[in-house]
């Protein structure tokens, strides 16, 4: 369960950002457990697009996105 909460961590490291990696290693192993509690993907997936939800609707959600770069010459549009 703990290698399945760090490859959950590692393929989050593309954001670049400590928050977002200490909380998908916790994230990881809830979901490590509920994995091994229920045996079903589908259950595991669905709790992970709660909580993804969630993160985004208190403001955290900002830390696991990537910034749109501007691809103009004009900053003020950015």
């Amino acid at each position: 369960m703990l290698a399945s909460a760090f490859t959950f961590t590692y393929v989050h490291i593309v954001f670049r950002n400590k928050l977002a990696l200490g909380l998908t290693l916790l994230g990881g192993t809830l979901f490590g457990i509920r994995f091994f509690q229920t045996d079903s993907l589908f259950v595991t997936s669905f709790e992970h697009a709660l909580y993804g939800c969630f993160m985004f609707t208190v403001g955290v959600g900002r830390s696991f996105h990537h910034r749109q770069r501007c691809v103009t010459e004009d900053s003020e549009t950015c």
